[in-house]
C-alpha cells in the first residue's frame, strides 16, 4: 500500500463517453483498458440524467484505495445492489437491504444476522451440508450432456435454502430463482438505453418482474410471522423489531430478502462454476486435488472437519476467487465531503473499486493472469489486497458459510465425476452484480477415474485468464 497518488486523472468528455460505453458492454475490459490508459485513479463526469444533478464518478484501483474507502464506512456507503427504477417502485424497495444501510440501522441488522452465519453455526451444520451435497450431486446424469452452470446453481440453492432458510424449498426455490433472474437487469445496456415504461421493453419487464417478486416475498414472510426459527435468517428478520423497536415492516423485509439470498449463495455459485472450469483447464491441479480428496472419502462419506482443513482444496478455492472474483467490483458513494490523500471529494461522488484488478497486482501476485494455487503456500494477503469478501468493518459476514459451501460442493463433485466440455465450447462471461457465465455451460459427466485432460474451450473467458498451452 505504498502507492501515493494525490489526485485522479481527469477524463475528457470524449474519453468519458468511450469508457462508459465500454463499461456497459464489458466492465472488466473497460477497467483493464482504463487502468492501462489512465492509471489506477481517474475521474469521469457522471452521465447527465435530466432529473438529477451531475455528480463525479471515480475509478480507484488497488489495495491503497480499498483501504481508504472500505476502511472508512462512515464516509463511504454502499449503493443499491438493484438496477434502479422509479421512486416508490418495487425495484427500488428490493434494493434496500442491510448492505446499503449505515450507522445504527446497519449495526442492528448485522448483529441480528451474524449468529447463523458464524463459523461455529456453520460447522454445526457440516454433516447436513454434506448430506445436501450428496442428495443434489448424486442425481447428476452420467454420459449425458448437461448445463453445468444450471446444475451448480441448483446445488448452491439447495445449500442456502437448506442451511439458512429453514429448508423451505417449496417457497424458497422459486423466489431464489426470481432473484437470480432479476440480477440480469443490473448494468444491462438494454435497460440503460431505454428506461421508459413501455410494454414489451426490458425496462417494463424489469418493473413487472420486481412487483411479482415483491408479492411473493411478502407472502412467504407472512407465513413466518410468530414462528421464530434461529436457523432461518428471513424468520429472524420477520420476528425481530427494527432498529427503532418497531415490528418488521413488509417494506423492510422486501429490501432485505434479495440481499440475504445474494450473500447466502449468489456469489458462491459463481465461484463454484469458475473453479470447475479452471480445474478442467489445469488437469495436473485437478489430479492432485482429487488425490487429496480421495484420501478422505471413505464409504461414500466425508469427515467435515477434515475436509475443511485440506490444504490444496483451500488453495484452489482461494486462487479461483483471486483470478475470477465472484463480485469483481464494488461501488461506494460519499456520504459527505471527504478526502483521499488530500484530494477533496464532494458528497454524492461515486467510486468504483475493482477486486478483479486488485487481485492481479503483479507486485502481490506474480504472473497474475495464471491460475496457480501453489502460490498460497507462501502468501497471506490482507483483505484490502485480496478483496473477494470486501474488507474493513463491513467485510462480508457470510465468509465462513461461503467457503464451507464451496469446499463441500467441489469435493463432492470431484469425488463422483470427471467433467469434460465438448470440444470448442464457448465459455463467455457477463458482469452484473457478480461475474458469471453469460450462457449455458455444456458439459458431460463420467464416473470419476482420475484421468483428467484439459478440454478445448473457446470464448471470452480466454481474454481474462491465461490457460496452459
Amino acid at each position: 500500500m505504498s502507492v501515493r497518488i494525490d489526485k485522479p486523472v481527469q477524463l475528457s468528455v470524449r474519453d468519458s463517453a468511450i469508457w462508459y460505453w465500454r463499461f456497459l458492454r464489458d466492465p472488466l475490459q473497460a477497467l483493464i483498458k482504463g487502468r492501462k490508459q489512465f492509471g489506477p485513479f481517474f475521474q469521469l463526469p457522471h452521465p447527465r440524467v435530466p432529473t438529477k444533478a451531475p455528480r463525479a464518478f471515480l475509478v480507484a484501483i488497488g489495495p491503497f484505495f480499498n483501504s481508504k474507502v472500505l476502511g472508512n464506512p462512515s464516509a463511504w456507503r454502499p449503493v443499491s445492489i438493484g438496477p434502479g427504477g422509479p421512486k416508490n417502485s418495487a425495484v427500488r424497495r428490493l434494493g434496500v437491504g442491510v448492505i446499503r444501510m449505515t450507522g445504527d440501522q446497519h449495526a442492528h441488522y448485522r448483529h441480528l444476522l451474524l449468529p447463523p452465519l458464524q463459523r461455529r453455526s456453520i460447522d454445526a451444520n457440516g454433516s447436513k451440508l454434506i448430506s445436501l451435497a450428496r442428495e443434489s450431486v448424486g442425481n447428476w446424469p452420467i454420459g449425458q450432456q448437461i448445463d453445468l452452470w444450471a446444475s451448480v446453481r441448483r446445488l448452491m440453492r439447495t445449500f442456502a435454502i437448506g442451511i439458512l432458510f429453514g429448508d423451505d424449498r417449496e417457497n424458497g426455490y422459486p423466489i431464489s430463482d426470481m432473484i437470480h433472474a432479476s440480477l440480469d437487469y443490473n448494468w444491462s445496456w438494454k435497460i440503460a438505453a431505454c428506461p421508459v415504461q413501455i410494454p414489451g421493453t426490458p425496462y417494463y419487464r424489469m418493473l413487472r418482474d420486481a412487483e411479482e417478486l415483491e408479492r411473493r416475498i411478502i407472502a412467504w414472510a407472512g407465513g413466518k410471522r410468530g414462528n421464530l426459527n434461529e436457523r432461518d435468517i428471513l424468520s429472524i428478520i420477520v420476528n425481530n423489531s427494527d432498529e427503532n423497536g418497531c415490528p418488521a415492516s413488509d417494506q423492510s423485509i422486501v429490501g432485505h430478502t434479495p440481499t440475504l439470498f445474494g450473500a447466502a449463495y449468489e456469489t458462491c455459485q459463481n465461484a463454484m462454476i469458475w473453479t470447475l472450469v479452471l480445474l478442467d483447464q489445469h488437469p495436473r491441479v485437478a489430479r492432485d486435488l482429487y488425490s487429496e480428496i480421495r484420501q478422505h472419502f471413505t464409504s461414500g462419506e466425508f469427515d467435515y472437519e477434515q475436509l475443511m482443513q485440506l490444504p490444496l482444496l483451500d488453495a484452489v478455492i482461494k486462487e479461483s476467487m483471486r483470478i475470477l472474483p465472484p463480485v469483481p467490483q464494488q461501488f461506494r458513494v460519499a456520504q459527505h465531503d471527504t478526502t483521499i490523500n488530500g484530494f477533496v471529494i464532494n458528497k454524492n461522488t461515486r467510486v468504483l473499486l475493482s477486486a478483479f484488478l486488485t487481485n492481479r497486482e503483479p507486485g502481490l501476485y506474480p504472473d497474475p493472469d495464471h491460475f496457480e494455487p501453489q502460490r498460497w503456500a507462501n502468501i497471506s494477503p490482507s483483505p484490502y489486497e485480496y478483496s473477494v469478501f470486501s474488507a474493513g468493518p463491513r467485510g462480508c459476514p457470510g465468509y465462513a458459510f461461503g467457503i464451507a459451501m464451496l469446499k463441500v460442493g467441489i469435493a463432492t463433485i470431484l469425488s463422483h465425476y470427471r467433467i469434460t466440455f465438448p470440444p470448442g465450447s464457448r465459455v463467455d462471461y457477463k458482469v452484473r452484480v457478480a461475474l458469471s457465465p453469460k450462457n449455458a455451460v455444456p458439459a458431460t459427466l463420467a464416473l470419476q477415474d482420475g484421468a483428467f485432460v484439459a478440454s478445448v474451450i473457446d470464448g471470452a473467458i480466454r481474454t481474462i485468464v491465461r490457460f496452459p498451452d
